[in-house]
């Protein structure tokens, strides 16, 4: 039986510390508050075989693997809102004025979709990013408007794969040993 705290060399620089900061496309979102979470959404499908009581290792099957990437960004702009509302109409003619409507088509175009990326630095240095590609918010869009606090509506983003890649996760994680 194993002793000890369980805390070894390397287990500084692996420690995740921090809310991280929101990158649609590789462009900075703008600073987050609240937690975010990274998570793969998995459904498995096991069999039951005659004769056993229990499920049998090896005849798992993944059925779905799903990523999701949520964030609460208080810094709330046309690109935010329009990240929050997959299909939305974003109109800049009038000078001065951006107008946001809902969709005028129900099937949403690709240029709904975008890379987002959760990049979270690393206490001795390096970074964790949590990616997730052709997100679309999943989620309402919502916000408290309140006296004492921050408009900070929450990202539900989740992950798509391509049918010109159907093998390609949509999902990375990535430990760089220093930030890039």
């Amino acid at each position: 039986m194993p002793t000890g705290n369980g805390i070894v060399a390397d287990t500084p620089v692996s420690l995740v510390v921090g809310a991280g900061v929101l990158l649609l496309d590789h462009a900075y979102v703008g600073p987050s508050i609240d937690n975010n979470l990274f998570a793969v959404d998995r459904t498995l499908f096991t069999p039951e075989l005659n004769g056993i009581m229990w499920d049998l290792q090896g005849t798992d099957y993944i059925n779905r693997s799903v990523p999701r990437l949520e964030s609460t960004v208080p810094s709330v702009n046309a690109t935010v809102i329009g990240a929050s509302i997959p299909g939305a109409t974003i109109d800049t003619g009038t000078p001065g004025q951006t107008l946001i409507t809902d969709a005028t088509a129900r099937r949403l175009g690709d240029s709904t979709y975008h890379d987002a990326e959760l990049d979270v630095e690393r206490p001795n240095g390096g970074q964790f990013q949590f990616e997730v590609d052709n997100a679309i918010n999943t989620g309402s869009f919502e916000g408290e408007l309140q006296d004492d606090g921050l408009f900070a509506p929450r990202l539900i983003l989740t992950g798509r794969g391509t049918a010109a890649s159907p093998t390609t996760a949509p999902w990375r994680i990535r430990q760089l040993d220093v930030a890039s």
